[in-house]
């Protein structure tokens, strides 16, 4: 995650940590949504998973 203002890295979130996918090597991300209100984002990764993903809580919270 990035502060687009001061554009400094403040974390590094593996969004394939406890999935099925954890061992790939590769990550590759080809959408990504934020949440309007909340700190979350959805993700779609070249494996053709959608992750909800908990920027605050550094958490997946589901994959499908």
């Amino acid at each position: 995650m990035w502060d687009v203002n001061s554009m400094k890295l403040l974390q590094i979130n593996d969004t394939l940590k406890n999935t099925p996918l954890s061992k790939e090597e590769k990550h590759i991300i080809y959408s990504i949504s934020w949440h309007p209100v909340d700190m979350k984002i959805a993700l779609v990764g070249a494996h053709g998973y959608l992750m909800i993903f908990d920027c605050l809580k550094n958490k997946m919270l589901g994959s499908i």
